[in-house]
């Protein structure tokens, strides 16, 4: 994995990530909840660009706090 997920804190209920290059260690964006579609969501920063592997590795951090987060089991692997 080419990334990692800095945990800043949380608004209220929900927490809030960086997701940061290992290599260059900059912010790419902000993973945060959504609550118009009740879900962790990624927020890019402007002019990034992501290979398909950060993108599901992006995808699949999403999907497990958002089950995490809505009280469901979450795969251990995803979240590794």
């Amino acid at each position: 994995m080419f990334i990692e997920f800095v945990q800043l804190g949380s608004s209220g209920r929900t927490k809030i990530w960086d997701v940061v290059s290992k290599s260059q260690r900059s912010t790419l964006g902000k993973i945060k909840w959504w609550g118009h579609w009740c879900q962790y969501t990624f927020m890019p920063e402007p002019g990034t660009i992501y290979s398909e592997e950060c993108l599901k590795d992006i995808a699949a951090f999403c999907k497990s706090q958002t089950e995490r987060q809505r009280g469901q089991k979450v795969n251990v692997e995803e979240t590794a």
